[in-house]
């Protein structure tokens, strides 16, 4: 009796300690793993999905900013994320978060019929066609 009563006591312990640590491992699970996009690319810790690169990223990394100077207060929001190749980039810009438009080199200059991207004195600049400047 005693023998069966120990062995209903450890069992009762055990599936407790064992749902506790399962619910332990699922709150770290959640703490570490946060929000995923539908890539699988861990928004929380700041990576975003690169059509260029076909991987998750994070542009401050990968990129470089780009200036702006018809946002120059988002300057340093707005970034360029080249391939591989050096053939194409992808802009990646303050003022348009889910939008990130792909250009492609033109001997040097990187472009397509909304942007371009020169480099000047070192210095990556976005020329947004169509576009009143402003002041």
């Amino acid at each position: 009796m005693k023998k069966t009563l120990g062995i209903m006591v450890l069992s009762i312990i055990l599936t407790f300690s064992t749902g506790i640590l399962s619910g332990c491992a699922a709150m770290e699970q959640e703490m570490i793993g946060g929000q995923r996009d539908r890539h699988r690319c861990l928004n929380t810790a700041g990576y975003t999905w690169s059509r260029l690169r076909q991987q998750c990223i994070r542009i401050w990394e990968q990129g470089i900013s780009v200036e702006d100077p018809v946002k120059p207060d988002e300057w340093a929001g707005s970034y360029a994320v080249f391939s591989k190749d050096g053939e194409k980039v992808e802009l990646y810009l303050a003022d348009s978060p889910d939008d990130h438009p792909i250009l492609e080199n033109q001997d040097g200059v990187f472009g397509n019929h909304d942007f371009r991207l020169e480099k000047h004195q070192g210095t990556w600049h976005l020329i947004r066609k169509n576009t009143i400047r402003q002041q």
